[in-house]
């Protein structure tokens, strides 16, 4: 639910809806976290062939900073390779979606309380 709130956040900031999340690390590695993650951003997640993505974003960086590609970009359109999309769920998403609000109610009312635990 926070992640959701952040991406909307992003969405209205760049005035336009993401399009798909790319999953990385250990929660790449499991299909049903996946399918409620994107059923609760109501977004695809594309899942990589090698989730740990940062050795292959190093490797696209190195690979243009040595002149082998032109642009890091070009480096990752080589080296990036998805395994999977993993699709939201309609009816998961209406019930997400409809969580949501609830969520952001709880977020702004609890504000106090961390700036209670703040001071201690």
């Amino acid at each position: 639910m926070a992640t959701t709130r952040h991406i909307r956040i992003l969405e209205r900031i760049a005035h336009r809806r993401l399009e798909r999340v790319v999953a990385s690390g250990g929660r790449a590695k499991t299909h049903l976290w996946l399918k409620i993650k994107a059923s609760c951003y109501g977004i695809p997640i594309l899942v990589p062939s090698e989730p740990e993505c940062g050795v292959i974003g190093c490797a696209a960086m190195v690979a243009a900073a040595s002149g082998r590609f032109r642009t890091a970009q070009d480096a990752a359109a080589t080296f990036v390779r998805y395994r999977a999309e993993v699709i939201p769920d309609p009816r998961w998403s209406e019930t997400y979606f409809n969580m949501q609000p609830v969520f952001e109610r709880l977020y702004w009312n609890s504000q106090p309380i961390y700036a209670d635990l703040d001071a201690l």
